[in-house]
Order: C-alpha cells, then structure tokens, then sequence
C-alpha cells in the first residue's frame, strides 16, 4: 500500500502539470488563432486593393497603346507601364501564397492539430488530454488498488496471541504462502500445554521476550526440544521461591544454593 500511495502521489503531481500545461496549450493556440485571423483579414484587404489598383493600370496600358498608335505616348511609357503591372500581378501571387499558408493554420487549428507555433512545449492540446486521459485512467486503477488493499489485506489473528515475529515491512510484496507473522498464543487458564520453569542470569536477561520460540532440554532426556516464553519474572537469589496462581511452589532450588541461578 506505500508503493502504490507513493504512485499515487507521482500521478498526481503528474496531472496537476499536465492540467496546467493543457490550459496554457489551449490559450496559446486560442491567441495564435486570433493572430492568424487578423492576418488573413489585412492581407485579403490589401489584395482587394492590388485587384483594384490592377483594373486602373490595365485601363491605363490600354490608353497607352492608343497614344503609342497615334503618336502621343512613347514606347518607353507604355513599357514602363507594363512592367508595373506585371509587379502587382507578382505580388498579388505572393499574397495568395501567404492566404493559402494561412488558411491552412486555421484548418489545422480547426481539426486539432495546430502548427508547432502555436504551442506551448511542443505538444499539442490534443496530445496533452491524451497523456491526460491516459494518468487519469492508471489513477483509478491505483485508487481501486489502495481500495482493495485497505479492504482485503487484513489480516484477523487465529487467537489471542502474541506476535513473534514480523516477516514482511509495509508494502512489501510478498508471495503466496509466505509467512508474513509468527504469532505464539497467550496462556489461559484452560491451556493444558506443559511448562517449565528456566531460571538464567539478570544481564542476560534483555535477551529473552514473552513469545519467543527458545529451544531447550530437560535433565531426563538429551533430546533438544521446542517451546515459547509464556512469561517473565525477575526475582533474587535472597528469595528463589517462585509461585503459581494457585500458590503451588515452581521453584525446586533451595534458598542455600547459589549456582541455581545459573541453570539453563
């Protein structure tokens, strides 16, 4: 469950960029597409007029073969003439160039792939909602995921017990058949287990905790055997008399033998 929050934060600070970068990808396209229409307004208007400023030429070159017919332009006038119109023919083909390169932007905007200039980082606003689409999508899985996990990975101990051991940190992934806990059950009065009593000395003592597995051997077999510490008690050498709930003494040892202590 670590693991998949951690993901889930990446994700998350993921989105957050890409929701901003996807802001900022729209205003940016929405400007540029105001630009180009701008543009494509000025340019029209100016073409309109080179139209216009070419009928009045061709008007004029027409006056001007008549003059040259009867004498009262020169040749050199009416060429020059020629030649001017023969500009505004070159620059109204320009324009249409530069409408047709516009017109396409505008399409391009249109279907949703505007040109490189109009982005931000280099990435469309279409490509950023797909990379959007896509977090978004393995956010809920990892919602679903951390929704499972809280729900199904439980886990109920058999008895009231103690727990040994740990096997497995925080989201850990572990496999099927793993031990995870080793759990030793608490004493209750209807426990028909046996005990025994192992007196060792005080500094070693830290070492020991109440439901730990610990291997012994009683003094009637060599045959090592296993148990679990059920309890702990502290006493002195002055006062070795150990007693059960029902007062029955445990202790075997007496009060004048000091080597005791040290009996495993």
């Amino acid at each position: 469950m670590a693991k998949s929050k951690q993901d889930l934060g990446n994700i998350n600070s993921e989105i957050l960029y890409l929701q901003t970068l996807l802001r900022q990808s729209k205003e940016s396209v929405a400007r540029y597409n105001s630009r180009l229409f701008k543009e494509l307004k000025l340019i029209t208007e100016k073409r309109s007029l080179l139209e216009d400023e070419l009928k009045t030429r061709g008007t004029i070159l027409a006056l001007y073969n008549d003059g040259v017919r009867s004498g009262s332009v020169d040749n050199v006038s009416r060429e020059l003439e020629r030649v001017a119109i023969y500009e505004i023919k070159r620059e109204i083909l320009s324009i249409d160039a530069e409408i047709e390169y516009i017109e396409n932007q505008l399409d391009q905007i249109l279907i949703g792939v505007p040109p490189r200039e109009a982005l931000v980082d280099s990435k469309s606003p279409f490509e950023v909602r797909s990379q959007l689409d896509i977090l978004v999508k393995e956010k809920d899985k990892i919602l679903e995921e951390i929704e499972r996990l809280k729900t199904r990975g439980l886990a109920y101990a058999p008895c009231d017990c103690y727990v040994v051991a740990i096997n497995a940190t925080d989201g850990q992934v572990v496999q099927t058949g793993t031990s995870i806990f080793e759990l030793s059950p608490i004493s209750q009065e209807d426990r028909t287990e046996r005990s025994i009593l192992a007196l060792m000395p005080l500094e070693r003592a830290e070492l020991l905790k109440i439901g730990m597995p610990v291997e012994y051997r009683l003094a009637s077999t060599e045959e090592k055997m296993t148990g679990t510490i059920d309890h702990i008690q502290f006493y002195s050498a002055s006062n070795s008399d150990i007693y059960n709930d029902e007062g029955e003494s445990l202790s075997v040892c007496p009060k004048c033998c000091q080597d005791c202590n040290s009996t495993p």
